[in-house]
């Protein structure tokens, strides 16, 4: 395999750093490789070497079958989406450098020179660790009833006045979590009583074999309002 070391200028080696210290192994990606009609694949991504190269697993028979466009030296398109403080949908041009079928399909691409991205949030979000319980919404009652045989701990990944995203521990064998509205009981760390509020399950993502990211939306009321205060938000 060729070098793949290369350099750039400061102000795009910045923006590469700052994107992809969001890029956690086993996060998807969409793989658009050059050719007469256009060739698109999913794979995962395995890890990455700063300025050198990245590291894609692909299944072995979809490398098997489409060697005339999985191949060294063949230009592609990737696309993802990247958690942080804003969410995004970032893609970049890269080269295929090196690809090994056997034992497992892996896919070596040049690490890019820059990146383009679209935020997916209408508001920046905080990076946060705040421990959470969440715990299914019944809006017959007023009561929010924890109980630790229904209730869910994580915490809070990152948050912005209209909603968060929380990683919580979910085995691959429990299914999906249901998208429904429920409550959660936040713990800022300094303060005594813990916040409690509302918000609805608008999506998940799993993030390895025993955790679940889940992305929620809050719905005003005062107690969002003393969160949102509490965090400076």
């Amino acid at each position: 395999m060729a070098s793949l070391s290369y350099q750039v200028n400061e102000q795009d080696r910045i923006a590469l750093i700052h994107t992809f210290k969001h890029f956690h192994p086993g996060a998807k990606v969409d793989l658009q490789f050059n050719a007469e009609n256009p060739f698109r694949v999913r794979g995962k991504l395995i890890g990455f070497d700063e300025g050198r190269y990245i590291i894609l697993s692909l299944s072995p028979h979809i490398i098997r079958d489409y060697t005339d466009v999985i191949k060294e030296g063949n230009g592609c398109v990737i696309r993802t989406l990247v958690e942080g403080e804003a969410g995004k949908c970032v893609a970049f041009r890269s080269t295929v450098s090196l690809i090994t079928p056997r034992p497992k399909g892996l896919l070596f691409i040049q690490f890019p020179k820059s990146v383009e991205s679209i935020s997916l949030r209408k508001e920046s979000r905080m990076v946060t660790q705040l421990p959470v319980v969440i715990v299914h919404r019944d809006d017959t009652s007023e009561e929010a009833l924890f109980d630790a045989k229904t209730e869910l701990t994580g915490h809070i990944r990152d948050i912005s006045r209209g909603g968060c995203r929380v990683s919580v521990q979910w085995g691959e064998g429990q299914g999906k979590i249901q998208n429904v509205p429920i409550y959660l009981k936040v713990n800022n760390v300094g303060q005594e009583e813990s916040i409690i509020v509302k918000a609805v399950i608008k999506n998940q993502q799993r993030e390895d074999p025993i955790s679940v990211s889940l992305g929620m939306m809050f719905e005003t009321n005062n107690k969002l309002n003393d969160l949102i205060t509490e965090l400076g938000l």
